[in-house]
């Protein structure tokens, strides 16, 4: 399964807080100027960024790390090496979808996102987690 980036919207620039009010405050993370926010559905995970500042912003989803109960090793399905650092123009946002290897059976998944935003290095957002 590839990786797709969608940016911008028809609806006008990004806002600060969208995506804690489209996905849930419990799902979604700030990190400097970029909001995060995480779903699941069966092995894929849905990953949405929103640029809050009128500035690009770097965002790395290779540097997410995944902690699974019970424990057993979780990655992002990357086969074609395509997830790679990039570039969220000011107030724009995107989705991703990636497959997940090896989270199939696990009762709940925790998403580590110090990292993805390296234009915050003091970001130390608390982790995402999801019942699958």
């Amino acid at each position: 399964m590839g990786v797709v980036f969608l940016g911008g919207r028809a609806d006008g620039p990004y806002r600060a807080g969208t995506l804690a009010e489209e996905l849930g405050p419990e799902r979604t993370r700030t990190l400097g100027c970029l909001d995060l926010a995480l779903a699941m559905d069966a092995d894929l995970l849905d990953v949405h960024v929103g640029n809050r500042c009128g500035h690009p912003e770097v965002f790395d989803l290779s540097k997410v790390a995944i902690d699974a109960d019970p424990s057993r090793d979780v990655s992002l399905d990357d086969p074609r090496s395509e997830i790679v650092p990039l570039h969220v123009g000011g107030a724009e946002r995107g989705h991703e979808r990636v497959r997940l290897v090896g989270a199939w059976g696990a009762s709940r998944l925790c998403f580590r996102l110090e990292g993805v935003a390296p234009d915050a290095p003091d970001a130390h957002p608390s982790p995402i987690c999801i019942v699958p």
